[in-house]
């Protein structure tokens, strides 16, 4: 008895298919303005991460990765490319559907962010900022 998937073949489709760079380029900067949007709502967000001007941030979920630069405005930006990322944040479950039913279910995603910082941040804010992550995803 074949225990395969009838959706194994779209799934390999799916993780062969390299959109366009104009694609890319036009997501990630909706995906900005997105969280920008969402930052302005939240005046205190906004001025923990002023704190952190200038400082960037690598954010990768499977195949998709974006840098982004914290603005002396206290919001987010694109980093320029080959930028040196401060903080490396990494969601573990891959599979959009997976968090979708999850959501639809009314429980929260099962994936886990994953946060490293540099040796170099020790003296300022980020060290605090990884360990209330760490504290909040991985909850003891």
């Amino acid at each position: 008895m074949n225990n395969t998937s009838p959706f194994s073949f779209l799934a390999s489709i799916v993780n062969r298919f390299q959109p366009p760079a104009w694609a890319v380029d036009e997501g990630q900067q909706r995906l900005v303005l997105f969280l920008n949007h969402v930052l302005m709502q939240e005046k205190q967000a906004q001025d923990r991460l002023l704190r952190q001007k200038g400082q960037v941030v690598h954010v990768r979920w499977g195949v998709f990765a974006i840098d982004l630069i914290v603005t002396p405005a206290g919001l987010v930006d694109r980093a320029p490319p080959g930028a040196k990322p401060d903080l490396l944040l990494s969601v573990a479950t891959e599979s959009p559907l997976v968090i979708m039913q999850s959501v639809m279910a009314g429980k929260p995603p099962p994936s886990r962010l994953k946060a490293m910082c540099s040796w170099r941040l020790r003296s300022d804010g980020w060290p605090k900022i990884c360990a209330g992550m760490q504290k909040k995803i991985y909850p003891a």
